[in-house]
């Protein structure tokens, strides 16, 4: 098979997920970087362009209040 090395080997993959004002969020934004706003339904219709799998309902779970705060793993 000529497959590269991500179908070959499982990678380990680390996100942060914090929660901030919208005015910084605003100021972030508009300061020319690399970040975005989306909403949570924006999010959800992206779920297959956003890495790792299953972030975003993971991210769900803690904005709907139905996940605890705390660490996670996802398989």
């Amino acid at each position: 098979m000529d497959q590269s090395w991500q179908y070959e080997r499982a990678t380990q993959t680390h996100v942060l997920i914090a929660r901030i004002s919208d005015a910084e969020a605003r100021t972030v934004c508009g300061a020319g970087s690399r970040h975005a706003l989306w909403t949570l339904d924006e999010l959800r219709r992206s779920r297959r362009q956003v890495a790792p799998q299953g972030v975003i309902t993971l991210l769900a779970g803690y904005l709907e209040g139905w996940l605890p705060d705390g660490s996670h793993t996802l398989y």
